[in-house]
């Protein structure tokens, strides 16, 4: 896969698994297409089978792809993830957040949803970003902070969905 708009760059993609079911699930669709541009993708998942799976389809259509088992809320698991990604590619170009945790355990009326549960999700969603990108700047992982020509500025992205399950009445 070259050619594309991603040519050469490094993506990691946390929660680029997918559960398995009848969507294509956001984390999956964005490792495949990133690889489709050209970018060598880390797919990140705590469900390394999940991964494995991405994985495996991004290398069939001709990308190159390695399967990561990291929990985002982990700081340990994360530093050990960029500094695999340096060592193997030489560093980190785009960082897609794509993870949380689930609402009351699972997808909820939001009648149902405690503070408590509000107050997890929240917390999973800043910690994710603060810990990748404070381990991103603390290891140099980024590749145009390590003055490679040609390269534009850090590029990361969170991305979140919820299905909708019902409708108030």
């Amino acid at each position: 896969m070259s050619g594309g708009r991603l040519d050469d760059r490094i993506a990691v993609v946390c929660g680029a698994g997918q559960t398995p079911g009848t969507t294509v699930g956001n984390g999956r669709a964005v490792a495949v297409l990133f690889a489709r541009e050209g970018a060598r993708v880390l797919a990140v998942d705590r469900n390394v089978e999940a991964a494995e799976l991405v994985a495996e389809e991004i290398s069939r259509e001709g990308g190159e792809a390695v399967a990561w088992e990291a929990d985002v809320t982990d700081e340990h698991a994360i530093a050990v993830m960029f500094d695999a990604c340096l060592d193997r590619w030489g560093g980190v170009d785009i960082l897609h957040n794509n993870v949380g945790v689930s609402l009351a355990g699972g997808d909820a009326p939001i009648t149902e949803i405690k503070r408590d549960a509000l107050r997890r999700v929240m917390e999973s969603y800043c910690q994710e970003l603060w810990t990748g990108f404070s381990e991103m700047f603390r290891r140099r992982t980024l590749r145009w902070w390590l003055r490679r020509p040609g390269r534009c500025g850090p590029r990361s992205f969170l991305a979140t969905s919820r299905r909708r399950t019902s409708r108030p009445r």
